[in-house]
């Protein structure tokens, strides 16, 4: 079940909510749960949490108290998404009121190192963990999941922007043969910035590597070319996600080498960086795109895609008629690594 509010009916909602016992999965904003006497393990069968603050909600002073109400609702939680800043004493409940838990979702919660620490400790069961947007976060924390979750399996480290390539280095060190999904990236303003080589051997050592999310959004002068990814990050990749200078550059090796991929998103690229594609990639079922300006066109693929859809069909579907070739929407673009799976 999922209930996304107004916020005028939530005490109503909840009326008709806390009489289900039988509900498995809830994803409400924060206040929902800021009626008093939520009763504890009201919910028994409840496995997966999201809460989250709603946009129209500037206060903060009962968001703590919020997030607890909805932890206690099950002894059974094990996916939990927390999409709002709490503080310290509430995270560090996490454990004790979702003591089964496997996935978690800290996104903007301004967790901190220390607080990490004691969650995957608290926590080792852990195998989705999504952390991106924690500006707090060090490499330390990092080093404190690598080492704490012994079967991670799906990590998000996107904007994070105080990582380094250390970080880089604990995942490969600790998490090579366990990591199936990743998604990371570099960015000169404001958020970490990765080097080539970091880059490279982690995506080589982590052999059970099948998703993986890569940006490099650079947006102040002057603007890098861009990180050289080797040819064998890709031959095991079944999903591949590129944003930024890479992308473009980076296709005709894709096209080559990615003999087993079979979903690719990209952005920041022009037409011509996409015929490799033609030919390349035999197990590709479905291509995602979104287009920078391209004059060659005639017109800005960014605002119109009339012309690349033209082409499409009357050109490249004939080519590969099995091949899915969509427009990405936002939900497609943001996938979280705890629900890859």
């Amino acid at each position: 079940m999922s209930c996304n509010d107004t916020g005028t009916g939530a005490s109503g909602l909840w009326e008709v909510v806390k009489g289900n016992t039988k509900i498995e999965s809830l994803d409400v904003f924060l206040h929902f749960f800021a009626a008093t006497g939520v009763p504890e393990n009201s919910m028994p069968n409840l496995k997966s949490l999201s809460v989250q603050k709603a946009w129209y909600d500037t206060t903060a002073s009962a968001d703590n108290a919020c997030a607890l109400n909805a932890m206690k609702l099950s002894s059974n939680i094990v996916r939990l998404r927390v999409f709002a800043k709490l503080n310290p004493a509430t995270l560090l409940q996490i454990p004790v009121l979702c003591p089964h838990i496997t996935s978690l979702a800290l996104s903007f919660s301004d967790v901190s190192d220390a607080v990490l620490r004691s969650i995957t400790a608290a926590c080792p069961h852990i195998v989705h963990l999504d952390l991106h947007r924690n500006h707090e976060l060090t490499d330390t924390g990092i080093l404190s999941v690598a080492k704490n979750l012994k079967r991670l399996q799906c990590l998000n480290i996107l904007d994070i922007p105080a990582l380094t390539d250390a970080s880089l280095k604990h995942i490969y060190t600790h998490c090579a043969n366990t990591l199936h999904t990743l998604f990371f990236g570099s960015c000169n303003d404001g958020g970490a910035m990765f080097g080539a080589e970091a880059v490279n051997t982690l995506l080589q050592r982590c052999t059970l590597l099948r998703v993986v999310r890569f940006e490099e959004d650079h947006y102040m002068e002057p603007v890098p070319e861009g990180i050289d990814l080797l040819p064998a990050v890709f031959e095991k990749l079944t999903t591949l996600i590129m944003l930024g200078v890479t992308c473009e550059k980076t296709l005709p090796i894709v096209a080559r080498y990615a003999t087993n991929l079979q979903k690719l998103y990209i952005a920041d690229f022009t037409h011509l960086s996409l015929m490799p594609l033609w030919n390349g990639c035999p197990s590709l079922t479905e291509l995602h795109v979104c287009f920078k300006t391209n004059e060659d066109w005639g017109d800005d693929w960014g605002n119109d895609y009339g012309t690349f859809a033209r082409f499409a069909v009357n050109t490249w579907m004939k080519v590969r008629p099995g091949l899915l070739i969509l427009r990405y929407t936002e939900d497609q673009w943001n996938l979280k690594v705890t629900e890859m799976f």
